[in-house]
């Protein structure tokens, strides 16, 4: 008999939506540590579509995707079911291998490169993948179901999308201790994944003594994890009650799309200016940024226009990016002109001249005379963002960095960009590896150059004298000037 959490995990998938007619395309199950929503795969989904329906508890028979899929076995002489779980969990003394052992004791694992890479139950084949592989490793044929436990990175979780694509069905449980990439773009914009559920399970939803829930842990004992868990607060709510801890362990967590995000720039008479994060082997990341007479920053764009954390290479050059660049920065004359002080003065092999001496040959000027503390960087980042969240926004409460929306990068940067599970005191090393870091990078070189406003203004006058009264001919007069301050 199932606990009340694993009623809940698949009640979206119990009858056709209203809605569309169909059944969720996604079933995201975010649960709380004991609460039985990984169990619910073992005790249930596995034993229904590989033993049929009458294998599993007659409360639970009447689920409408069981019997959707049952059909579609019927027809097609089978089902192609994925499981992707941590290497770990697909070992002998893994989580997931001993939990489906232990409710149906005759699945049959075979191990491959160290872990369990394919499950047979009753004739029914279930490939293994490990979230630890690469992407091509998940790619393959159309899946009707991928029973995905615990979160993966963006790039596995769209291959594993991509093979649902022709009528297959996710359903993904996970404690979310972190924030997941996939997971925040699903909860941020509903519309955009209208076929996509999440169901909250809470570990009382999992006490045998509360009347109804049908659960196997005393009290006593839920307590004593809680009080546990206390030591972490940040993580609490996801532990007890699932909730998506989209700001647990995010570095900006005073950052908030309803009040930072704005639709367009204000008419304004502003100083310009960008900040280049320069790449090897792909596209660099670069916003563009506004500074108004309040000394408040408005980031009006920024470059790539495509999605960051999904650009893996390019076969641009420099000379196409400075083309980009100078086409977004238009006839504004830019008082900052700032590029990133390490990869920009790197040597390139093939003409052995930094990268910023072949932004300048190709007409934009980069200073990388910055302060490149994180800690520093970051400071000025929480400055910029911080305003009272109890009082009315006003002109005397108000935050000095503000982002259009239509610049989804650097959106994203703040949303995901966090700190890692390390203890070191050396700086920088406690922040997660990510994409998103080149993003926030930028922004922190821009705002700790920041200038008083009349003072920029000054340095954008001279530039624009320069560029009216004289062709582009030299390294020092380019779209922006990093030589006039």
């Amino acid at each position: 008999m199932p606990n009340l959490g694993q009623v809940k995990a698949l009640r979206c998938w119990e009858n056709v939506s209203a809605e569309t007619g169909r059944y969720p395309k996604y079933n995201i199950i975010t649960g709380g540590n004991r609460c039985g929503k990984t169990t619910v795969v073992a005790t249930e989904v596995l034993p229904a579509l590989c033993y049929g329906i009458g294998a599993i508890h007659p409360s639970r028979q009447n689920i409408g995707i069981y019997h959707h899929l049952l059909e579609r076995k019927r027809k097609n002489g089978g089902l192609n079911i994925r499981l992707v779980a941590p290497s770990d969990s697909l070992k002998e003394d893994g989580a997931m291998y001993k939990i489906i052992k232990k409710w149906i004791p005759e699945a049959k694992f075979s191990e491959k490169d160290g872990f369990y890479h394919r499950l047979e139950i009753n004739g029914q084949v279930i490939v293994c993948k490990s979230n630890g592989q690469s992407p091509d490793q998940h790619s393959g044929t159309e899946q009707d179901l991928i029973i995905i436990d615990e979160p993966l990175s963006s790039q596995l979780w769209a291959e594993n999308v991509a093979r649902v694509s022709k009528g297959g069905f996710i359903i993904n449980t996970i404690t979310p201790l972190k924030g997941c990439d996939y997971l925040i773009d699903i909860a941020d914009d509903p519309e955009k994944f209208r076929s996509a559920e999440f169901t909250k399970i809470s570990i009382w939803d999992n006490c045998k003594d509360i009347e109804g829930v049908n659960g196997h842990l005393a009290r006593e004992d839920i307590e004593d994890l809680i009080d546990m868990w206390k030591s972490h607060p940040e993580e609490l709510s996801a532990r007890v009650n699932g909730d998506l801890m989209k700001l647990a362990g995010n570095i900006f967590s005073e950052f908030d799309k309803h009040i930072h995000i704005v639709e367009e720039l204000p008419e304004n008479d502003y100083v310009y200016g960008y900040a280049i994060d320069p790449h090897l082997v792909k596209e660099p990341s670069v916003i563009f940024y506004a500074q108004d007479a309040s000394n408040t920053i408005y980031i009006y764009d920024e470059y790539p226009h495509r999605e960051w954390n999904m650009i893996k290479s390019t076969s641009k050059t420099i000379e196409h990016f400075c083309a980009d660049i100078k086409n977004i920065v238009k006839d504004k004359p830019h008082a900052y002109t700032i590029g990133d002080p390490n990869l920009m003065n790197l040597k390139l092999p093939n003409t052995n001249k930094t990268i910023a001496s072949e932004y300048r040959r190709n007409k934009v000027a980069v200073n990388t005379k910055i302060n490149d503390s994180i800690y520093i960087g970051h400071g000025a980042i929480h400055d910029h963002l911080r305003y009272n969240p109890e009082e009315p926004i006003s002109a005397d409460n108000r935050p000095k960095l503000f982002i259009l929306r239509k610049c989804k990068n650097t959106i994203s940067a703040f949303k995901k960009y966090r700190w890692a599970d390390v203890d070191s005191d050396k700086e920088g090393s406690a922040i997660e590896k990510s994409p998103w870091k080149c993003f926030i990078d930028v922004v922190r070189y821009a705002l700790v150059s920041l200038k008083p406003y009349d003072v920029a203004k000054e340095v954008s006058t001279r530039a624009k004298r320069i560029v009216e009264s004289k062709p582009i001919v030299s390294n020092d007069v380019c779209v922006g000037n990093a030589n006039l301050w």
